[in-house]
């Protein structure tokens, strides 16, 4: 009996492979060459958010940027005579008289007893090149109570009343367009930067009379 081979001819094989192998390589050739322009529009949108960033950075540099407020504050000091420690050695208090006295300034904070903030925001677009970034406006009404009971007077008296100082802490300055205005009871006062308040904010100050 005679074996009949329905195989293909190798030679047929070989060509097939090579086409397949052609078709693979031309498809490779043609993704790499697509990854290009893809790579150029990446680095182009990095740049350009590099950019936005810059531009955003420079406009809250001079508009001002995120605010954190914290509520009015009441502060009276006093002076009192303590005995000398180590920490204590100046002019005022040799090292060979230990048990010399000195006097020390304490300082009475009250903080009001209710705070409410008021505020109408609205947004403003600023053009920074080809960017519009925008920034947030709003008048602030800050209203707070100072309830002293009469125990939290009578230590009160102890300090300095009439020489008491209100502050305020804003945590950016330059976002403050305009005099900031405080009404106490029956007196009006404006406050100014006064350094370093509570939680890495600037303190806002004035002088008052809290004797009554």
């Amino acid at each position: 009996m005679e074996n009949v081979n329905s195989n293909e001819p190798k030679g047929l094989k070989v060509v097939s492979h090579y086409k397949l192998g052609v078709k693979l390589l031309f498809i490779g050739i043609i993704v790499l060459l697509l990854l290009i322009p893809t790579a150029m529009v990446s680095s182009l949108i990095r740049d350009r958010e590099n950019t936005a960033s810059v531009a955003e950075s420079e406009v809250f540099n001079q508009w001002g940027g995120s605010q954190t407020i914290l509520p009015p504050m009441l502060e009276v000091n006093r002076q009192v005579k303590v005995v000398a420690t180590a920490n204590d050695r100046s002019e005022r208090c040799p090292v060979d008289d230990p048990n010399r006295a000195v006097m020390k300034r304490e300082t009475l904070s009250i903080l009001p007893n209710e705070v409410s903030i008021e505020g109408d925001v609205e947004t403003k677009e600023l053009k920074r090149g080809i960017y519009e970034i925008v920034t947030m406006a709003a008048p602030i009404t800050i209203k707070g109570n100072f309830l002293i009971s009469e125990s939290d007077k009578a230590v009160a008296s102890q300090y300095n009343c009439s020489q008491a100082t209100v502050s305020l802490g804003i945590s950016d300055l330059k976002g403050i367009s305009s005099e900031v205005i405080l009404k106490i009871g029956d007196q009006t006062l404006s406050l100014t930067p006064n350094g370093k308040g509570l939680a890495n904010t600037s303190q806002l100050s004035a002088k008052i009379d809290i004797q009554d």
